[in-house]
């Protein structure tokens, strides 16, 4: 996969940087805005895919309904 001029057709994941971060990191991972619901401190990934499975990508977006820990 290295010696190949483009990254592989996948969505980026936690197979982006175990055991070794892929040298295509930055060019699939874009920054994400501020709003964005990954940058909640302590969200799960399982948390996570259930917001983009509704579209919910921003933090002003987030329904109450959805549960959260205090934390």
């Amino acid at each position: 996969m290295l010696a190949k001029a483009k990254p592989p057709d996948i969505e980026p994941g936690s197979h982006c940087t175990n055991p070794y971060t892929c040298e295509f990191y930055d060019v699939c991972n874009k920054p994400l805005p501020v709003d964005h619901v990954a940058n909640l401190p302590g969200i799960s990934a399982k948390k996570l895919e259930e917001l983009e499975s509704e579209g919910i990508e921003s933090i002003r977006n987030f329904p109450k309904s959805f549960p959260l820990t205090e934390r």
